[in-house]
Order: structure tokens, then C-alpha cells, then sequence
């Protein structure tokens, strides 16, 4: 099948761009482009992509913290990396909080940490054109830009990302991991993993009631305490 234009346009254009770090939002026009093109980059996602349509992107597709583990002794990016941070989600210290506008974020600080190290020309995928999509260049080189700073970082880098998502577009397939970035949408999602998880162990002791069962139920419910705690927290009441 014969590849529209915008397809080696891009590839020519990433291509030009030589090892560079690049964000993106998860569209199927991305996707298609992944698929048809098949190019020599390294693309940092999630089981969004991993398992669609049966794999068959999953050998370009590696999570942050196995990217990270593969980079030990490397003075410089093995190839073109491709962030799609709306698809990373999680808590801990590989995510950063990040002001945008009203609402709180967090976001995996994997394409920060790349920058930090190996300083590669920085990049985003535009998707705002219908029908096609276009590499555009971040400008890192700001007067006052540090760029140990995280906040200054992402105010440089995602501005134009959250705008583009916000229109929003018509084939973003991220839209609810997006969602869960936000702190409290993440609590009311593992509470509602939680109490799904809590009524299978219920209808399993029903049928065998033993130690190992009640332990597990008991061990669900202090954490479910916890979560509701942290959402109450994050919701000032």
C-alpha cells in the first residue's frame, strides 16, 4: 500500500534530525506512521501500545524505566527517542509535578532526565494539522533557560503539546491515561481498581474460606484506607 506524502516527509525530516529526543501525543496518525514506516527509533510508552492490535508495535515500545537501565556506560543517546507522555502515568520520584494552568500533572520526568544527560536537540510531533503530521523544533536555547530546573524545562517543552491535546484532537487514543495524570483522577482510579479487586476476594472466600484469603482481604482494605485518606487530602476535605 502506497504511503501518503506526509509519511517520508516526516521520516526524512526525523531522519535529518539525527539522534534527537522527541514528545508526541498519541494519535493514530502516529501510530499508522509507526506501523507503515517501521523506523529505526526508540519509542518510550505504555501497554496502550504495547498490546495493540496484537503487539505488533511492542519491539519499538519500552517503558522509562527500562530505557533508563539500558542506558547505563552510554555517553550519548543510542538513537532518536520518542516520549509519549500521555501515556505514563504512576507516582513516586520518576514523576515530577507540573503546573498547567489550573490543574495539576504528573509527569514522568524520563525525557527530562534524557535532556539532563545527553543534551540532544529536542523536538514535537505536531498532530494539529488534520491528515498529517509535522516535526517542529523546541528552542532549548533560551537566555535564562536552566535547565536543571524541571518546571522550566516542561514550561519550555509542553506548552504546545497540552494545547494541541486540548483542541482536542479527533484521533488522540490517550485521552483516559491522560486523565489519570492528574492526581486525584489517579486516586479514584486505584480506588475503583481497589474495591473491584476487594469483590473478587470476597467471592472467593465465600467459596474457601482460609487464612490466606482473609490476609489478602485484610491487607486490600488498609490499602484502600490509605488511598481514600491521600484522595480526601488531595481534595482538601
Amino acid at each position: 500500500m502506497r504511503q501518503p506524502p506526509w509519511m517520508h516527509a516526516l521520516h526524512q525530516q526525523i531522519a535529518d534530525a539525527g539522534p534527537a529526543l522527541i514528545i508526541a501525543s498519541s494519535t493514530t496518525r502516529l501510530w499508522q506512521w509507526l506501523r507503515a514506516v517501521k523506523p529505526p527509533v526508540i519509542v518510550i510508552g505504555s501497554q496502550l501500545w504495547e498490546q495493540k492490535e496484537q503487539g505488533v508495535l511492542a519491539p519499538l515500545i519500552l517503558r522509562p524505566a527500562s530505557f533508563i537501565r539500558s542506558l547505563r556506560e552510554k555517553d550519548s543517546l543510542p538513537g532518536t527517542v520518542i516520549v509519549l507522555q500521555d501515556q505514563l502515568n504512576g507516582s513516586g520520584p520518576s514523576f515530577i509535578p507540573w503546573q498547567d494552568g489550573s490543574r495539576e500533572l504528573m509527569l514522568s520526568a524520563i525525557d527530562f532526565l534524557l535532556f539532563q544527560r545527553f543534551r540532544p536537540p529536542v523536538f514535537r510531533i505536531c498532530a494539529a494539522h488534520p491528515g498529517r503530521l509535522t516535526l517542529q523544533a523546541i528552542d532549548m536555547t533560551l537566555p535564562a533557560f536552566q535547565p536543571d530546573r524541571f518546571p522550566v524545562y516542561a514550561d519550555t517543552v509542553y506548552p504546545a503539546f497540552m494545547d494541541e491535546i486540548s483542541i482536542p484532537l479527533p484521533d488522540w487514543e490517550a485521552e483516559h491515561t491522560f486523565a489519570c495524570k492528574n492526581p486525584a483522577q489517579l486516586q479514584i482510579l486505584l480506588s475503583d481498581e481497589m474495591r473491584l479487586l476487594e469483590c473478587v476476594l470476597r467471592e472467593s472466600l465465600l467459596r474457601q474460606d482460609d487464612a490466606l484469603h482473609r490476609s489478602l482481604l485484610q491487607a486490600l482494605q488498609l490499602r484502600q484506607t490509605g488511598i481514600m485518606q491521600r484522595t480526601s487530602a488531595t481534595n482538601g476535605t
